[in-house]
């Protein structure tokens, strides 16, 4: 696995410019928990609807009760979200320059960006990713996802997230703050 967390070798040296709150919920080897009220919607297409239902997404609400675990594993990090009773589970990794995120059979990769103080997601590219299979998405089918952290208090960040897909629009947004609650020993 290496040393440090996944975000710190990801980034190299820019690691040190984001804020201390971004880190101490990027940084544990272990785990970290965090928790807080996001605003959830969903697009207006009626394929955005379909999609949003047809996937785990979580239903829009203006204070949706979230809920943040991170477990460090041997070959990267397992994300569960909690949107209310929704769960979304992701498993991150690095492929030694990009942040690399899976989501069932898809795949994104990510490079992380450090602006004054804050963490910003530059998507890549995007996969179709069945075991040793991967097939990278055309632009003009694969979701985009523009992503940002930005710490806000001492233990808080704020987070923005979009999701759209190419002719339909806004798939699923969300934004808040989340509290980082406790290292995971």
């Amino acid at each position: 696995m290496g040393t440090g967390s996944l975000y710190a070798r990801v980034m190299g040296d820019t690691w040190f410019r984001l804020a201390a709150p971004i880190r101490d919920l990027h940084s544990t080897a272990s785990g970290t928990r965090a928790h807080g009220c996001l605003r959830v919607e969903h697009g207006h297409h009626r394929l955005a609807r379909i999609i949003a239902r047809t996937f785990p997404l979580p239903p829009p609400g203006v204070a949706t009760r979230t809920e943040l675990s991170v477990r460090a594993l041997d070959d990267g990090e397992r994300w569960q979200r909690a949107f209310g009773a929704t769960r979304v589970d992701t498993h991150q990794s690095s492929n030694g320059i990009d942040l690399v995120e899976r989501y069932g059979a898809l795949e994104f990769r990510f490079r992380l960006h450090a602006s004054e103080g804050r963490l910003v997601y530059r998507q890549r590219e995007a996969a179709l990713r069945l075991f040793a299979f991967r097939l990278r998405l055309p632009g003009y089918l694969a979701p985009h996802i523009e992503a940002s952290e930005e710490a806000v208090a001492p233990r808080r960040v704020k987070i923005a997230v979009s999701i759209t897909i190419p002719t339909i629009g806004v798939l699923i947004a969300y934004d808040g703050t989340i509290d980082v609650a406790e290292t995971v020993a």
